[in-house]
C-alpha cells in the first residue's frame, strides 16, 4: 500500500511511526566498504536512530 501510493500519510499514527523508523534506519546503515566505526559508536548511532524515531 505505501509503495503504491495507496496509503496516505496521517491516517494510521503507528504506520506512520514504522516508516519514519524505517527511514531513519535506513539512513544509519547506509556505510560505504571503506567507512570504519567502533562498536561504541555504531552502537550510539543506532540508540539515536531509534530515539530520535521513538521521539518523533
Amino acid at each position: 500500500m505505501i509503495e503504491s501510493g495507496v496509503y496516505k500519510a496521517g491516517s494510521n499514527a503507528e504506520i506512520d511511526k514504522a516508516i519514519e523508523t524505517r527511514e531513519r534506519l535506513m539512513d544509519f546503515l547506509r556505510q560505504s566498504q571503506n567507512d570504519n566505526s567502533s562498536f561504541s559508536n555504531t552502537l550510539a548511532g543506532l540508540r539515536n536512530a531509534l530515539r530520535i524515531a521513538a521521539n518523533g
